[in-house]
């Protein structure tokens, strides 16, 4: 057909028809092969006139051409002329895999990655573009026969093909969906990146998941267009092994970020756009330096090079003056200058190891007083000479702008007319500055009686570009009385003062002090905060000033610590000495401020007095802690005094790591040392195809380094710097994918360092950028409740606060424990629980990876809770002391909302109780909007007459933030019908009704949020009918672990399912079980699944998990949190699962003294003791036995070793695929 014109013609014309006819979207044209089997040399030349041809009459249509080809170099070379036929096509299926098969007579890899990476560099060495190149990846796997059975591994003799499989039918052959249901023994080799299997004389080499993900890796680093498979139908699709499609899912996973080359490099440009916009939007960390500290002595001594620029988003170097003629000038220049010690310049060369950083010259300061600052600000003259030697000052030794530091306008000698004139400075230097894109920020004083005197707050603001507000010292010794240096609650009156009298939140800097003010006590028995001194505290070591101590001398003092959980900070007190401070967990609070106020970032003073060198543990303890809070990276960077934790490279398996690493350029800090790896020359190096990334090799050892965002690395410099000024970039990269976009629209858009400024975008354009900007996805919140009364459940289904997979849940909602008393006050009524044990502080520590906020819950179906909030609801009274006891309860707490559990009104409860719960909650809403909390709602979302007519959803809907929508109620199982506990579809419980009637009566379908519930109700059938409403004799029965009729955890259940036989109701969409005359309702992947599209498709707020105790969340029957990772797989990112692991590691890690194993080695095992473990490791050839408490021969103990195994030498892991049960083997 294709050397013949007329047969082509007729090819071509029959192909159109078809794919118009059918509604097919365009031709792979799979020929096997040119010129082989029967064919002859013209084959070559004659497919590239075919494909021509096809792509021209393809071409009006929009229709694709694609092809599949053989992968190997002995196959293409005699097959293709491979530079013309990419040019016609719209792709290239590879087909890497066949590459052994019983036919070769011994066994052998069906797709080995060095076959899969050799063929595709030949494709590409010979002009096949790589945004054409589709890597082929085989579901099945090639079978045979062993001529041996004692002979099973690769390159073994064979007889011929394996057995044919019960679903393909074919010798030689066996589906992957065939492969995972054998039971055979299975190797990985990791030479080959490929497993295969045996059982007897059957041998078979196949891909899984691991041997999948390498393929793609290689994928990405050469840029390819993507992936294909053959085929779908041998994917595990039914999920009979486990997960549905789980190959074709790790592709998907895999290669989700990228996808069509062409479209990866469109999205990328526009998210540039969004990405540009919204940098500035970035939480500021800004570091005050107090240079005189390098005059102190021993470890007290700070020199620029103690400096971890990685930490800082703002270096403010302390302190510049003024003349009395207005001139800017430098208060040490031997300090300063050049000619002494070189500090400026030694801090502005600290922008070559992170270029993203700015560093501000401050003027002023408590030292530099008023008066001069005064008399500047009203004369025009003096302000015009301040302004034009701050300008020449500032560019002359590579600062980025000024801090404006007087303290105070208006006071301490000054005018009433400061207020104005400061004003009138600020335009005039704003004015100035922005002709050379300099910043400007000031320091001012917190609280409302020096703002209030100094400040114009709405005329300042607009032209800063910061606001440092210093939330501290607001307590000394020379108020006559003991005093926090920071109290939480005056930290916040102090912001909101600002917030409320026109301050832009985006513009206010929180401040956070790194040191502590100290009292000498007039009794050292009376030693709280209020209680007499009679003057400041000693000086310390390092800082040798009274009343003052900085945060590095206070963690080395041994003095009894209490920390004011009401004032939301600590002080420590020895002798008659007493001092109040801030450490990381008063801070912690600190920074959920900025994020709750939504503030522009945070500042300390000063970085000086932090534990930069680790005296007392971490490096930098303070500054890491707010870099942690506001999601930021802590791993890179460092001083010679300390700095960021060495961590493992993102392209290798850990090793042992040098102790030090020099950081040359910007961005990351290094990884402290991999090995030597490509590392046999001195210098620095690009490395993984990205100019972004780069290499530093020294003495062999290889240390790995990533330049800013948007920044390349440049080897002749040694540094990282704008892409302009990297122009032999050797790689494909973001900027050039922008630049084919820009060139596609004709658009102009000038990226600065500052930000983009956009040029004449054409409607279309600016609409794509909207869309891509403001809603790139649809977010979800998934709501996880903990019953903390959980970890009174027995052996394998106590759970505690830590066991919870942070990264499945946006919010926290804690139950158990919490309750009002009858005057309405909010309480714990479970003390020996959440506060003798520390659960409630465990519970909210655990504001980290996806989880942004943490609730906890008031009501539930206990009829004594219910009905003490019924009277507190109906009771004015009683509703001001719940309003006010609850913001205190919250800010102790450190938790940021309450969810009223509202589906079990007590049995006496009146009509006029539906009104009340309404007026409550008008009440509450008030309350939150002042102080900034969450409230929620769990209703019972059942549509039958009675349920109903308890609630006024509209007015419910209106006063709260979410509401919680459930179908069940623990009282269910007492009922004398078997029933569901949340059906899909059904005449008045069902989901889908109750989506339906409270979106259409609240008018506000983003604030429900659909409750799933992970535990099961069980009931005790009556004469064995199984059909949903059954007559039932009640609850089932007690059982072992959680011990309460009618219910059950769903790992307590799922190790047994074996013993019961589960059915699926597809008229309602839930599973059941039975066994015997017991009969369990409880949620599945197909059921949760189904909800979850009713969910989408209604438009719902998210899902609530109900509750994650209840889930396997040890994974004891597969997937850990199974339920809650049906859920989550359907609202959130499943690539946070790939790439990351829970952050939480608990200071209550053994809350009891036990003896356990290690999840991953049986042969490891610890002892809890006093609350801290000691790892201990069986001899060769034992396991500990968990039961007996020692260790026995392997054979003898049941283990489930579940890691991946790494030897030096095996292919390594990025961040993308990095196991988290990887296990190192020298």
């Amino acid at each position: 057909m294709a050397g013949d014109w007329y047969k082509r013609q007729n090819f071509i014309n029959s192909a159109l028809n078809l794919l118009r006819n059918n509604g097919f979207d365009g031709l792979d044209l799979d020929w096997e092969y040119p010129n082989q089997r029967g064919g002859n040399w013209d084959d070559r030349a004659n497919f590239v006139t075919l494909l021509r041809e096809l792509k021209e009459a393809f071409a009006p249509y929009g229709y694709e051409l694609g092809i599949a080809v053989g992968a190997g170099e002995g196959i293409a070379s005699a097959s293709y002329e491979i530079a013309n036929i990419a040019q016609h096509v719209n792709f290239i299926n590879v087909m890497t895999y066949d590459f052994a098969m019983a036919s070769d007579g011994q066994t052998g890899f069906n797709s080995p990655q060095w076959a899969v990476e050799n063929s595709i560099n030949f494709w590409l060495s010979q002009g096949a573009p790589a945004n054409k190149l589709v890597l082929g990846v085989g579901m099945y796997g090639r079978t045979f026969q062993l001529s041996d059975a004692s002979q099973n591994w690769p390159g073994a003799p064979c007889r011929g093909g394996g057995n044919a499989g019960s679903y393909t039918g074919e010798s030689g052959y066996l589906g992957y969906n065939e492969i995972c249901l054998n039971n055979w023994e299975t190797v990985f080799d990791y030479g080959n990146a490929a497993p295969y299997a045996f059982s007897g004389d059957q041998w078979v080499s196949f891909d899984n998941v691991l041997s999948v993900q390498y393929k793609m890796d290689f994928a990405i680093s050469k840029g390819l267009a993507g992936a294909m498979i053959w085929s779908l139908e041998t994917d595990d699709y039914r999920g009979q092994c486990g997960e549905s499609y789980p190959l074709l899912k790790t592709i998907n996973r895999k290669l989700q970020p990228t996808g069509n080359t062409m479209k990866f490099f469109a999205i990328l440009a526009l998210a540039a756009l969004c990405l540009a916009q919204v940098a500035t939007s970035e939480k500021l960390i800004n570091c005050y330096w107090g240079t005189w500290a390098n005059y102190r002595p021993g470890d007290g001594k700070f020199t620029p090079s103690d400096i971890d620029p990685s930490l800082c988003t703002h270096i403010s170097y302390t302190f510049f003056g003024i003349s009395d003629a207005g001139e800017f000038k430098s208060l040490d220049t031997w300090l300063d200058m050049d000619d002494g010690l070189a500090f400026i310049s030694q801090t502005i060369a600290l922008k070559q190891r992170n270029p993203n950083l700015k560093i501000l010259a401050v003027v002023g300061g408590w030292n530099e007083g008023s008066t001069k600052y005064s008399a500047m600000a009203a004369d025009p003259t003096k302000r015009a000479t301040f302004v034009s030697t701050t300008l020449a000052f500032i560019q002359q030794y590579g600062f980025d702008g000024l801090d404006l530091d007087w303290e105070y306008p208006g006071q301490r000698g000054g005018s009433e007319a400061d207020r104005e004139n400061f004003v009138t400075l600020l335009r005039e230097i704003k004015e100035t500055f922005d002709q050379y894109g300099l910043e400007l920020g000031i320091a001012v004083g917190a609280s409302e009686k020096s703002a209030s005197i100094s400040y114009d707050i709405p005329a300042i603001s607009q032209h800063l570009t910061f606001i440092n507000v210093m939330t501290y010292d607001f307590h000394m010794a020379l108020d006559g009385y003991l005093g926090l240096n920071a109290p939480l609650p005056e930290v916040t009156e102090s912001i909101d003062y600002w917030l409320s009298h026109g301050a832009p939140p985006e513009k206010l800097i929180l401040g956070i002090g790194f040191y502590g003010h100290s009292y000498q006590m007039a009794d050292s028995s009376k030693n709280w905060p209020g209680a007499d001194c009679i003057g400041p505290g000693s000086a310390g070591i390092y800082t040798r000033e009274n009343g003052f101590l900085g945060y590095h001398e206070i963690c080395l003092n041994n003095w009894q610590t209490v920390f004011d959980a009401e004032n939301g900070a600590p002080y420590a007190f020895s002798g008659d000495q007493w001092i109040g401070y801030d450490n990381q967990e008063s801070i912690q609070m600190k920074m959920q401020l900025v994020e709750s106020r939504n503030l522009g970032g945070a500042m300390m003073w000063s970085i000086e007095t932090d534990d930069f060198r680790g005296l007392c543990g971490e490096t930098y303890p303070l500054l890491k802690t707010m870099n942690r809070a506001l999601g930021k990276d802590v791993s890179g960077g460092g001083g010679s005094g300390g700095g960021g934790s060495a961590t493992p490279s993102s392209t290798a398996a850990p090793t042992a790591a040098p102790t030090t690493a020099t950081t040359p350029g910007g961005g990351s800090g290094g990884n402290g040392g991999i090995g030597g790896e490509g590392c046999s020359t001195d210098g620095y190096f690009w490395r993984d195809n990205n100019c972004n990334l780069f290499y530093q090799c020294s003495n062999g050892v290889r240390y790995d380094f990533e330049c800013g965002a948007g920044l390349y690395f440049n080897p002749s410099s040694g540094g990282c710097a704008w892409p302009d000024q990297v122009p032999n970039c050797p790689y494909y990269t973001f900027a050039e994918g922008f630049i084919i976009l820009q060139q596609t629209f004709k658009f102009e858009v000038n990226f600065s360092r500052s930000g983009v400024i956009m040029g004449p975008l054409n409607c279309v354009l600016a609409a794509m950028i909207f869309m891509i900007c403001g809603s790139a996805a649809e977010d979800y919140n998934i709501f996880c409740q903990y019953d903390v009364g959980s970890i009174a459940y027995k052996n394998e289904s106590q759970v505690y606060p830590w066991y919870i997979d942070t990264r499945m849940c946006t919010h926290l909602v804690l139950g158990h424990g919490f309750g009002v008393n009858e005057t309405g006050e909010v309480q714990i009524t479970d003390e020996f629980l959440l506060i003798k044990h520390g659960f409630l502080k465990s519970a909210a520590e655990l504001k980290i990876d996806n989880v942004k906020k943490i609730l906890f819950t008031l009501g539930g179906w206990a009829d004594g809770e219910s009905r003490r909030l019924t009277q507190v609801i109906s009771n004015s009274t009683k509703r001001d002391e719940f309003y006010k006891s609850l913001t205190i309860f919250l800010r102790k707490w450190r938790l940021d909302g309450i969810q009223i559990d509202w589906r079990s009104p007590s049995q006496d409860s009146k009509p006029e109780d539906k009104k009340n719960f309404v007026t409550f909650l008008e009440g509450l809403r008030l309350s939150a909007q002042e102080h900034k909390f969450i409230v929620m709602v769990a209703v019972l979302g059942r549509t039958d007459k009675k349920t109903l007519a308890a609630y006024n959803i509209p007015a419910i809907v209106k006063e709260v933030d979410f509401v919680n929508l459930m179908l069940h109620e623990e009282r269910d199982a007492h009922s004398r019908k078997l029933g569901y506990n949340a059906p899909l579809y059904g005449p008045e419980k069902s989901m889908d009704a109750a989506v339906k009637h409270w979106s259409k009566a609240g008018h506000a379908p983003k604030k429900l949020i659909m409750g799933i519930p992970l535990f099961m109700t069980s009931y005790t059938m009556d004469k064995k009918k199984s059909t949903v409403g059954s007559p039932s004799k009640g609850p089932g029965k007690t059982t072992p672990y959680t011990r309460r009729p009618g219910f059950m955890t769903y790992n307590e259940w799922c190790p047994n399912t074996k013993k019961w036989a589960i059915n699926f109701d597809n008229k309602f969409m839930v599973p059941y079980a039975t066994q015997g005359d017991q009969w369990v309702s409880f949620e599945n992947g197909q059921s949760i699944s189904a909800k979850m599209n009713l969910l989408k498709n209604s438009k719902l707020g998210g899902a609530m998990a109900w509750t994650v105790d209840a889930d396997d969340f040890s994974g004891r029957c597969g997937q850990e949190f199974s339920l809650l990772f049906a859920i989550f797989e359907a609202l959130g990112d499943i690539k946070t699962l790939l790439t990351t692991t829970p952050k939480y590691e608990p200071s209550g890690l053994c809350p009891r003294d036990e003896w356990k194993r290690d999840h991953w080695d049986c042969r490891l095992y610890y002892e809890c003791r006093n609350g801290q473990r000691y790892y201990y490791e069986c001899i060769k050839g034992e396991f500990f036995d968990e039961k007996l408490k020692y260790c026995r021969p392997e054979h003898e103990v049941e283990c489930k070793q579940d890691f991946v195994i790494w030897r030096p030498g095996m292919p390594l892991y990025d961040m993308e695929n990095f196991p988290r049960n990887l296990k190192i083997v020298e």
